[in-house]
């Protein structure tokens, strides 16, 4: 009997905080993308922008990993877990992070997994590398990867995970 409700504690723990830990973490990349947003236009600016990239990534790819353990706990929100982060590539996303968390190693060439992202935007081909960022009109493209998609689902997902939650622990109550 103790063993049965330790695992029973044990599952519940596993989905409320893999569900709390992803919220978080898609909390914070809205959250880097509005300090990002504001000092874009501002030249100034561009050291602090480029920090609050870096934490952005950071927070990109905690929240790859943590809907990943949602996905292990929370039959509810797997499939459009599952569908968001389709939307990423994870690829590039965890490229960027490590570019950017890692930066002295590429400029000392000691990791040359760097690798070049072309895209069509506006008629144009662009080339970029993780630790680049380039933003024209509606695209904020940072290491090659638009974000702009990718935080509109967000706020999607995140209504869908808090949902999850609730009726998670309407179920205990």
């Amino acid at each position: 009997m103790i063993d049965t409700e330790i695992e029973i504690e044990q599952e519940y723990y596993n989905k409320t905080q893999s569900l709390e830990q992803a919220k978080y973490w898609l909390l914070a990349m809205l959250n880097q993308f509005e300090k990002m947003k504001s000092l874009v236009s501002k030249m100034d600016k561009h050291q602090q922008l480029k920090i609050e990239e870096h934490f952005f990534a950071i927070a990109l790819k905690h929240s790859i990993d943590w809907l990943k353990e949602t996905e292990r706990y929370n039959e509810n929100i797997r499939n459009e877990s599952k569908q968001y982060r389709k939307l990423i590539n994870e690829t590039l996303a965890i490229r960027i992070r490590n570019m950017r968390e890692h930066y002295i190693e590429y400029f000392r060439g000691k990791n040359n997994s760097n690798k070049i992202t072309r895209m069509e935007v506006n008629g144009m081909t662009l080339e970029m590398d993780a630790s680049s960022t380039i933003v024209i009109d509606d695209k904020y493209l940072l290491g090659g990867l638009d974000i702009i998609p990718i935080l509109k689902e967000t706020n999607k997902l995140l209504g869908n995970i808090v949902i999850c939650s609730r009726n998670l622990k309407s179920q205990i109550s």
